[in-house]
């Protein structure tokens, strides 16, 4: 009786070695065989680089990400670059794929709000948008042909009834991407910028002046997964991953407002 126990803990044992060897293999060809190319908006880097680790961590597939502006990644999709996934910093340049029938479903990861960044101390004591148009201020924007954050910029001094032609005087640089912007301020090459608050975050000796939620445009931070893609599965679990707790958590750590999480996939 004894040596029957024996042999079947000794059979449960193999079969265990058996069973994590075959996982062990499986993970290594997955791993090396699979790579995620993520196209995703500068502003999105801190938090993105880290759930790109988390995800590698957990799956074994690893993710490139390459980051720049909203529509520079929209261009690279048009023309025929092999990407998986889609994150800019807003969903209009979603909408854009998805008229061009690039995308295959499509989630809301974040939500970002717009603050200005003004220099260390605020010396010019920049309080609300219409300090922008006052005389003096060396004001930077990101392009809004190139990144979300300019396009929206430009929208808030619409809905404020901030004078356009006063700001466009002041504007003494202007970025491809908004990192480009908190760069600026906190070298104080110029006074104040039009910024994500995760990007405001991220610059030490810098001031994030709020604006008021009535006079504030959000953007959804949508994720995509491409109609090129050729790993849809772990496309998809990437996905999976940002909408979890777990990489909601990551977005909140970086200064990201987190959406209610969503049932379904937007087709």
């Amino acid at each position: 009786m004894h040596s029957i126990i024996s042999r079947r803990g000794l059979f449960a044992f193999l079969a265990v070695l058996l069973a994590a060897a075959i996982f062990a293999a499986w993970r290594s060809r997955v791993s090396s065989k699979e790579e995620l190319l993520l196209l995703c908006g500068a502003g999105l880097r801190p938090a993105v680089s880290e759930l790109a680790e988390l995800f590698t961590a957990q799956s074994g597939v690893s993710v490139r990400v390459d980051y720049n502006a909203g529509s520079l990644l929209l261009g690279r999709i048009r023309v025929g670059a092999d990407g998986d996934l889609f994150m800019p910093g807003d969903e209009y340049y979603i909408r854009l794929a998805e008229k061009d029938g690039l995308v295959r479903e499509s989630r809301t990861a974040a939500v970002l709000v717009p603050v200005i960044l003004v220099a260390p101390g605020n010396p010019k004591q920049i309080r609300t948008l219409s300090d922008l148009a006052r005389d003096g201020v060396r004001l930077g924007l990101a392009d809004e042909r190139t990144a979300a954050i300019g396009r929206i910029a430009v929208q808030l001094m619409e809905k404020n009834a901030v004078p356009r032609d006063a700001v466009m005087r002041n504007l003494v640089f202007e970025s491809v991407t908004v990192p480009e912007l908190g760069a600026a301020v906190a070298l104080e090459h110029i006074d104040a910028a039009i910024v994500w608050a995760p990007t405001a975050a991220g610059f030490a000796n810098t001031e994030a002046v709020p604006i008021p939620p009535n006079e504030n445009i959000l953007a959804n931070a949508p994720i995509a997964v491409l109609n090129s893609s050729k790993h849809l599965s772990s496309a998809r679990a990437f996905c999976e991953l940002v909408l979890s707790e777990p990489g909601q958590a990551v977005l909140r750590k970086h200064g990201y407002e987190t959406p209610l999480k969503e049932k379904e996939p937007k087709p």
